[in-house]
């Protein structure tokens, strides 16, 4: 650190030291903000002279990293709770990793200032980049190769999963939203501001959330595979269920299948509504908008666009085989209900 930024954040931490004390906070630490008896946290990092940097979005809408006075947050009725010990634990016991000085976690924090993030959870995103280091980066690249394995046997518009993934193409890096800001990049440089915002941004915030949720339940890192919302907005990545392996230290996903989709499978005889084929000794490919096609039609289509509802087709999974058998197995019952019935 340069001594001219050395001796400005020594000042800034001498000046807040009491206004810190007044809301039991020291430069540095973590506080949970919360409106009365809402459910709905978001965290923030405190920078001395009764300021917080965190995610923020007084619409709701529109979440980016920025500054904020306690007072003014308590005035809008919200509290700031200090859970520096809780979220130090969490991020040990998930990702072994400890906090850096006061002075590195304020500097880095600055350096997320103004970049739009994916959504109000992105504040755990940025806490962890803030106060742990680089780690952020590595889950990055963890969740990038579970995508990759994930994806094999997709079809992803009208290029191949391999040759993306020569080229390090990938749909997690897409912003949520097309007006999304970089931070100043002071210290981390793009890295972060690239992050922010994307729909890894998105699946790992909802991650963070989700497990620190059940380890504030009972202090133990679950094993568990969380359900994540993806925006209909992207086309290339269907909602999606989301695990980590703490021991392999490697992501698991998978797609989220409606449970309507045997029964409507059984509703259409198990055939192609494009060409009528029988779906049992075909591959069935599932479309994000919910309709499905045998794997031929899919790649004879003159258009990326799905026969049905027009929709631009970004994104196919293969339906598996237990939903075939569903499928096929509520199919033969409402044939047998069928020989029954009267004449």
């Amino acid at each position: 650190m340069p001594a001219d930024e050395a001796d400005e954040s020594a000042v800034e931490m001498s000046e807040g030291s009491a206004e810190g004390r007044h809301w039991g906070l020291h430069v540095g630490d973590i506080a949970q903000i919360a409106q009365g008896r809402s459910e709905k946290y978001t965290y923030a990092i405190y920078c001395g002279r009764g300021r917080v940097i965190h995610v923020w979005s007084p619409s709701r809408r529109s979440f980016r990293v920025r500054v904020d006075s306690l007072r003014g947050l308590k005035a809008s009725g919200y509290a700031a709770t200090k859970c520096s010990r809780e979220l130090d634990n969490f991020f040990h016991d998930l990702l072994n990793v400890t906090p850096m000085n006061s002075n590195e976690v304020i500097r880095r924090a600055k350096a997320a200032l103004h970049s739009t993030a994916a959504s109000r959870q992105s504040s755990l995103s940025f806490i962890l980049f803030a106060r742990y280091g680089d780690t952020i980066f590595t889950l990055l690249e963890l969740l990038k190769d579970a995508y990759w394995i994930a994806v094999d046997g997709w079809m992803l518009g009208n290029e191949h999963p391999e040759s993306l993934h020569v080229n390090d193409a990938s749909p997690l890096e897409l912003p949520i939203c097309a007006t999304r800001r970089s931070g100043n990049n002071r210290v981390a440089g793009p890295a972060i501001s690239k992050f922010f915002g994307t729909v890894a941004d998105l699946l790992i915030s909802e991650w963070l959330g989700k497990s620190l949720g059940d380890f504030f339940k009972d202090s133990r890192i679950p094993n568990k595979w969380y359900p994540i919302p993806v925006p209909s907005s992207i086309l290339c990545l269907a909602p999606l269920l989301l695990q980590y392996d703490i021991q392999q230290t490697a992501f698991q996903l998978r797609c989220i299948v409606s449970p309507t989709i045997p029964e409507r499978m059984a509703g259409d005889r198990m055939e192609c509504g494009v060409c009528w084929m029988d779906f049992t000794p075909l591959k069935v490919m599932l479309l994000k908008c919910q309709h499905y096609i045998c794997d031929p039609c899919l790649r004879m289509l003159p258009k990326r666009e799905c026969p049905y509802c027009r929709g631009s087709i970004q994104f196919a999974q293969p339906v598996g085989a237990f939903v075939k058998r569903e499928a096929l197995r509520l199919l033969m019952e409402a044939m047998q209900l069928e020989d029954k019935s009267p004449s």
